[in-house]
């Protein structure tokens, strides 16, 4: 899978300096190059943060350094999200489902304390 190159900052193992990089991959590999190097490293031993709204994704090396990129959708696309995860973010963009969330976390909480509690206390005693 070849595609566009995704803007990211490399973070070195221990180092606190980004590095601006571009990131794409090819036959499961995912290739890091930066103006002065070039690096290749099996899709396998790297990990993705999951999709939080528009939060930045980090992208974790085996060795301990990290890649951070803003573009959600080019991860995406490197590393697709588990048939949960893309149900999650669906859910998180849609306010409607959050206010069905609210909706229903109030009306469960009421219902366990004017029939769930009384009826546990009943069975107790």
């Amino acid at each position: 899978m070849t595609r566009n190159a995704i803007p990211g900052l490399y973070y070195a193992p221990g180092s606190a300096r980004a590095e601006p990089v571009r990131l794409s991959a090819s036959a499961g590999t995912l290739e890091i190059a930066s103006e002065h190097w070039h690096r290749q490293v099996p899709m396998g031993e790297v990990k993705a943060t999951s999709r939080i709204a528009r939060t930045r994704r980090v992208l974790t090396l085996a060795d301990g350094g990290q890649v951070h990129s803003d573009d959600n959708d080019g991860i995406d696309a490197l590393f697709p999200p588990a048939r949960l995860e893309r149900l999650i973010d669906r859910m998180e963009r849609h306010p409607q489902a959050i206010a069905a969330s609210l909706v229903l976390t109030i009306a469960g909480t009421v219902l366990f304390f004017t029939h769930g509690l009384p009826w546990l206390a009943e069975r107790i005693a």
